[in-house]
């Protein structure tokens, strides 16, 4: 083999390295974000059903479709709607600008570490 084959594959192998060190990084940041959605989804849907079922007797929450809601039930059925669509609508976005503000970032996967110690 001579000297530019080898400079060749060197070249080719350099690129290929940079480009999974690339791919491992963007594998990294998707990966973080799955993390960073799933965790905060699951506070917000658990946050809103602890509501629910604290304070839902005041819209019927605990009453089946076919039963009648009073008055009042319908009234605090409505209140509560609109709430929780405006904590449901503010959540979203911040999760939206949590997305944008993480393409500001670089990651890198350092994966799990163990130690174990032997005893003697």
């Amino acid at each position: 083999m001579n000297d530019d084959n080898f400079e060749k594959l060197r070249s080719i192998s350099g690129r290929n390295k940079e480009v999974g060190e690339a791919a491992k990084k963007e594998t990294a940041k998707k990966n973080l974000l799955n993390a960073i959605r799933k965790k905060f989804t699951t506070s917000l849907f658990g946050n809103i059903s602890r509501f629910e079922q604290n304070f839902g007797r005041l819209w019927g929450f605990q009453k089946g479709r076919n039963e009648i809601l009073s008055e009042s039930e319908k009234r605090g059925r409505e209140i509560w709607m609109k709430c929780r669509k405006s904590v449901l609508d503010f959540s979203n976005n911040l999760l939206r600008e949590l997305e944008k503000e993480l393409d500001n970032y670089c990651f890198e996967y350092l994966g799990y570490h163990f130690d174990f110690k032997v005893k003697e």
